[in-house]
């Protein structure tokens, strides 16, 4: 008795949680409101993140009695990134949504919990959850942002 296949598209839409109207909004090349928002968010908390980065490291550093040059030149590095880092984001509002097709594959960064999908001749971060919602075999098109690289939808390709 042979397995049941899965639904690849309930697979996909499950680990990128988009809709139906967010996939036509996609192949149009466009966000929705419910895309924007995510994005935005997202925005928001690398933001933060960077934020906490900066407080650490000066706070640290006082409390270490590290050099004032030190905390200066590492403060200006992690704002330098902060802003390589908005403008990544911001260009995702500005620019299309981009589209990659075909086959796939999937490499392991050692050390790092994350992987890498290669499709054609692009590259995308993805979860272990991601991972799990592609089939083998089978050829998909996704659907991303430009400036942080963000798959937003995918489907199998015909």
């Amino acid at each position: 008795m042979g397995l049941v296949r899965q639904n690849p598209y309930l697979l996909l839409l499950g680990a990128l949680d988009f809709s139906a109207a967010d996939l036509a909004a996609n192949r149009q090349g466009k966000l929705t409101a419910k895309q924007r928002t995510q994005l935005e968010q997202k925005r928001l908390r690398t933001l933060q993140g960077w934020i906490v980065a900066i407080c650490g490291l000066i706070a640290g550093g006082v409390a270490l009695h590290m050099r004032l040059i030190v905390i200066v030149f590492g403060s200006a590095t992690l704002v330098t990134l902060a802003l390589y880092g908005w403008l990544k984001y911001n260009a995702d509002f500005s620019e299309r949504v981009q589209r990659a097709q075909g086959q796939f594959q999937f490499t392991s960064q050692l050390g790092w919990p994350f992987y890498i999908l290669q499709i054609g001749d692009e590259q995308f971060r993805v979860s272990s959850r991601l991972k799990r919602a592609f089939q083998a075999g089978d050829a998909y098109r996704v659907y991303y942002t430009v400036g942080s690289r963000t798959i937003l939808s995918a489907e199998m390709a015909a």
